[in-house]
């Protein structure tokens, strides 16, 4: 017993523990789902705003979009499944899946990083032979096309400029 007389035991020092031990585990596992589901929201976003100032480019590829996409769904579901499986306690399986899907996107987040690393000089060079071809082409085909060179560039004084610009 302790000076107020209220007995301590172990057991409860234990219980404690387990329980603070479950709450930062369920914190963890959904900010797990909440990244998986900003990253999907990303390629999305990628895909349908971006894609089209990515066409200026002489080499279009619609891959970093789709490997945002499949790794927020590897995420979503490695953290669903993480979730469902967390009141099973003393099970090492959830955290071996865990583990393994969290090196899974580490990994494809770094090998992104690589690439635009060691690809930065050929898309700028690329980026810039496209932007060429749009300036020499525009007017002189179609009004979509024409929209989509006027939208970038007002995109772009946007961003330089600050978006009072209309």
């Amino acid at each position: 017993m302790n000076k107020k007389g209220i007995m301590k035991t172990r057991n409860n020092i234990a219980d404690v523990a387990i329980d603070r031990y479950e709450k930062s585990k369920m914190f963890l596992l959904v900010l797990f789902f909440m990244s998986g589901l900003a990253m999907i929201f990303a390629g999305f976003w990628a895909e349908l705003k971006l894609n089209r100032f990515l066409q200026f480019t002489t080499k279009h590829s619609y891959a970093p979009s789709y490997v945002l996409i499949g790794t927020g769904i590897i995420v979503i579901f490695a953290g669903f499944f993480a979730c469902c499986w967390s009141s099973d306690k003393g099970n090492p399986v959830i955290m071996y899946a865990c583990s393994v899907s969290l090196f899974l996107v580490v990994v494809i987040e770094v090998s992104a990083a690589v690439a635009m690393l060691v690809f930065r000089k050929s898309w700028i060079e690329n980026f810039d032979a496209g932007m060429k071809d749009a300036i020499t082409k525009y007017k002189k085909f179609t009004p979509y096309f024409d929209t989509e060179v006027d939208s970038f560039q007002i995109a772009v004084i946007k961003m330089l400029w600050g978006p009072h610009i209309q």
